[in-house]
């Protein structure tokens, strides 16, 4: 998982929301068309992807300027009707993975291409309380968001995706042509 080892590094190290493995392979949708992207994150990291939605509902990012390089998956389940708006999360190969999850947000980018959001838990705790989270569920001050539930998690996803403010690192995905 190489190309989101930055995304993770960026959920665990600012703080981030975490839950259960709520979704299985019926419930995931391709939420990032297939294609070249290039990848940017807030530090000015830039790489270039290829997206592959696979037949297992699994979507895989392969680095096109470091051949050899192992893929990374996701997975995406949709968050409302609009196929704008998508749950992400990091995904090992196959659904092999630990019992819990960083859990981000994707949307549709005006023009073209993809927003993720990794929401950051200190910036976001009044969303995750009013959804029924826990904020630093630990007490450890680990910046840890839990969202106990699939319910809370969208509920708290659908309260993101309408608050205007910072609420964490962005990555934009941005298209290439062919």
């Amino acid at each position: 998982m190489r190309l989101f080892a930055p995304l993770l590094a960026l959920l665990l190290l600012s703080g981030c929301w975490t839950g259960e493995v709520y979704y299985g392979a019926a419930d995931m949708r391709p939420g990032i068309a297939a294609g070249r992207y290039r990848l940017v994150t807030q530090d000015g990291e830039n790489k270039v992807v290829l997206v592959s939605p696979g037949p297992d509902g699994l979507t895989r990012f392969e680095l096109i300027d470091r051949p050899g390089e192992p893929s990374s998956f996701a997975g995406f389940v949709p968050l409302d009707d609009s196929g704008e708006t998508f749950i992400a999360w990091p995904e090992g190969r196959g659904g092999v993975g630990p019992s819990w999850r960083g859990y981000g947000l994707v949307r549709r980018a005006v023009g073209g291409g993809y927003i993720v959001l990794l929401p950051d838990c200190r910036r976001t705790a009044a969303i995750v309380a009013a959804a029924g989270g826990t904020v630093d569920p630990r007490g450890n001050d680990s910046g840890v968001c839990d969202l106990p539930d699939r319910a809370s998690l969208e509920a708290a996803m659908r309260a993101l995706a309408t608050t205007p403010g910072d609420h964490g690192p962005v990555i934009r995905l941005e298209p290439l042509g062919a």
